[in-house]
């Protein structure tokens, strides 16, 4: 019991002491106004990290990524010994060349765009085999 009333004691000191520090502080007059702003300020949000994401493919970018790679692969001057590094890069050359929808596009991201049409086109090739069968 006399740690109870030694940790009160102890309390009432320490409000004690910050009422007397603040006093000085709260003698003056508290009916001062202080100016209130009535129009919020516009603030600019600034990301120090940018999205490294871009935007979704439209589906008028993905007929020309589709419409880029048949007429890279078809190509008969080039033929079919191309590395894959030489192909995209012409992929992507055709498709930066032929895009009129203003968005940037990089190699890799067309690949990558390239590799989900392809995964999804062999499925649903798959899937339609399978019904006319």
């Amino acid at each position: 019991m006399d740690t109870y009333h030694g940790d009160i004691s102890r309390y009432a000191n320490i409000l004690q002491r910050d009422s007397d520090f603040m006093a000085p502080f709260l003698s003056g007059s508290q009916d001062t106004e202080m100016p209130i702003q009535e129009s919020v300020p516009e603030v600019e949000i600034v990301s120090s990290n940018p999205p490294k994401r871009g935007g979704n493919f439209s589906v008028d970018e993905d007929n020309l990524l589709v419409s880029a790679w048949l007429n890279t692969s078809v190509d008969a001057v080039q033929g079919t010994d191309q590395k894959a590094d030489t192909f995209w890069e012409k992929v992507w050359q055709y498709f930066c060349e032929n895009n009129t929808y203003g968005t940037t596009r990089s190699v890799s991201s067309v690949t990558s765009r390239w590799g989900t049409i392809s995964r999804e086109t062999s499925k649903f090739a798959e899937l339609l085999a399978k019904i006319e069968a």
